[in-house]
């Protein structure tokens, strides 16, 4: 266990103990310090003293991480949070995956500041910890940095669900992306049909519900505007027309233009252009849902991976992280293996 990715919080020692003990007594293997998190993908815990935790300052804290997830079909939260006085968080509740931490003291801080560290209470878990003089400076804080702590915790789910293809993924889709395009990428294992073109993969798990399909193709690169949202767009629809119909003769999947994001991902030293939106069949049946797709340049061809969903009547958020996480993955054929640890690392500009 590496003493620096982790930072303390001023615990009274007999419940630093107690936690310990009882993380042990679960840990199973030997050496193993900590249980593993608890709690379902995107749940986050706030944490506030009860003065404030029902207060509008809570409120502000509350809605700044429940807003409106982007670019899908119905209206999910980007988070899934509960709510739970300094008091009361105690025994289990230390153990969910995503916990924020919020402290008002102006006997103590003299401005809002915000830090976070991994591991702290459970394998795997992410704790950020926001501490702040006065509810004026704190809600203002959350105001100008909402995107900025949404992302935070974002990322860290993206980076369970790559820890979970680390362990299991498709050989079968692997082997396909390595063979034509020369890249390894870790998806669901469940991905396994697949439909070949000029380069142009289409693999799926080809379930009538829950379906997870993914793409990889390339095109010739012209200059920098193939990684903006207006090229990768016109590209995707041409593509997909040109590859993939539907049930309904002469019917295919296009973009919906109305609620696309796009934004800039630098992976290590890799630039990728990043969409988010909602696909819709034309032509044929009412089908639709939500995709992520990302673009990077190598040598004279911009690489495109992509995936997308179609879970009609359910909720989706999780499911695109899922693929979202997988995009993360792909790499070159040298990197024989993934660490989801790149994830981490990742930095975005501003999704819009």
């Amino acid at each position: 266990m590496k003493k620096e990715n982790r930072f303390w919080f001023a615990l009274p020692i007999l419940i630093a103990m107690v936690v310990m003990m009882n993380a042990c007594k679960q840990g199973g293997s030997a050496g193993q310090s900590f249980a593993n998190s608890t709690g379902s993908p995107g749940e986050v815990m706030l944490v506030m003293d009860n003065q404030h935790l029902s207060a509008p300052v809570g409120e502000a804290m509350y809605e700044a991480l429940t807003e409106v997830a982007p670019a899908l079909n119905q209206n999910e939260p980007i988070l899934a949070v509960s709510r739970v006085t300094e008091e009361d968080f105690t025994g289990f509740l230390r153990y969910i995956r995503n916990v924020v931490q919020v402290d008002i003291n102006p006997e103590v801080f003299t401005h809002t500041a915000l830090k976070y560290g991994y591991d702290q209470w459970a394998k795997g878990q992410l704790v950020v910890l926001i501490n702040s003089p006065s509810v004026d400076s704190l809600q203002n804080y959350v105001q100008n940095n909402k995107a900025a702590i949404q992302n935070l915790i974002i990322r860290h789910e993206l980076f369970l669900f790559g820890e979970l293809w680390m362990k299991a993924f498709s050989a079968d889709a692997n082997q396909r992306v390595e063979r034509m395009f020369g890249y390894n990428i870790n998806v669901p294992n469940d991905i396994l049909s697949h439909k070949e073109g000029e380069n142009f993969l289409w693999m799926s798990n080809n379930q009538m519900r829950r379906r997870k399909d993914l793409l990889v193709y390339t095109f010739p690169y012209r200059n920098e505007s193939d990684l903006k949202l207006d090229r990768m767009i016109e590209v995707r629809d041409s593509v997909l027309k040109a590859n993939i119909e539907g049930s309904d003769m002469g019917s295919y999947p296009i973009t919906e233009r109305m609620l696309l994001k796009h934004r800039y991902i630098y992976l290590d030293k890799q630039k990728r252009g990043e969409v988010h939106g909602i696909w819709r069949m034309e032509g044929g049946q009412m089908m639709s849902g939500p995709f992520v797709m990302q673009a990077f340049v190598d040598g004279d061809k911009v690489v495109v991976v992509e995936g997308f969903i179609y879970h009609p009547n359910e909720k989706k958020r999780d499911l695109m992280r899922q693929m979202e996480a997988a995009l993360y993955s792909m790499r070159p054929r040298s990197a024989a293996k993934f660490d989801a640890a790149v994830i981490k690392k990742a930095r975005w500009t501003v999704l819009k």
